[in-house]
């Protein structure tokens, strides 16, 4: 079985954006793959 790595990052709270354009995909994506999901809130980080 193929790993799948796919992360979001955040922008606030969750709303359908989030939903239609990720999440819901990750739901069909673990049918076929071996998956690997997260948030990647410390990318959102601004470095001087």
């Amino acid at each position: 079985m193929k790993d799948v790595l796919s992360a979001i990052q955040p922008t606030g709270d969750m709303h359908f954006g989030n939903y239609f354009g990720a999440v819901k995909n990750w739901v069909d994506l673990q049918k076929k793959y071996d998956c690997v999901f997260g948030v990647v809130d410390y990318h959102a980080i601004t470095m001087p």
